[in-house]
């Protein structure tokens, strides 16, 4: 039970719910909110600041997402599975791809950041906030790439 009040805790979402009926316990939303209450928390809708979802919609034309792709390619080394970064402005939805590697590593991810802010220099009003993976997700996600 101390990992559910500590899950519920740290998540302070409506769907805390919904997120632990995934991960096999049953709470209810009453449960939920009594937790919250207890330790002094509002519940979302009342908290102060932005939510995410606010945010993004009040700054889509001022913000980039970035993530990668793959793509599986027939090379003289047989079938490879290539890594495809793409940036794009939430505002407009118009992608910009960096670049395909089947083997993307820290310094090629830094190159193609670079390579990207000179395509965002020529549009500087568009490119307040960049927004994508962690790098920790980024590196389960690319994990076992090359072997």
């Amino acid at each position: 039970m101390l990992k559910i009040l500590s899950y519920v805790l740290r998540k302070r979402t409506p769907g805390a719910t919904g997120e632990m009926k995934k991960l096999g316990h049953n709470v209810s939303g009453s449960y939920v909110r009594d937790v919250l209450k207890k330790h002094g928390l509002p519940p979302a809708p009342h908290r102060k600041g932005l939510s995410w979802k606010r945010f993004i919609d009040s700054h889509m034309d001022v913000t980039w997402a970035t993530d990668f792709f793959t793509e599986e390619a027939w090379t003289s080394k047989g079938l490879v599975t290539f890594y495809v970064l793409f940036f794009i402005h939430l505002g407009t939805r118009r992608v910009y791809v960096s670049g395909a590697t089947p083997n993307p590593n820290a310094e090629w991810v830094k190159q193609q950041a670079r390579n990207f802010c000179v395509v965002i220099d020529e549009h500087p009003n568009e490119a307040r906030y960049l927004t994508g993976r962690t790098p920790s997700q980024q590196r389960a996600s690319t994990s076992g790439v090359g072997q």
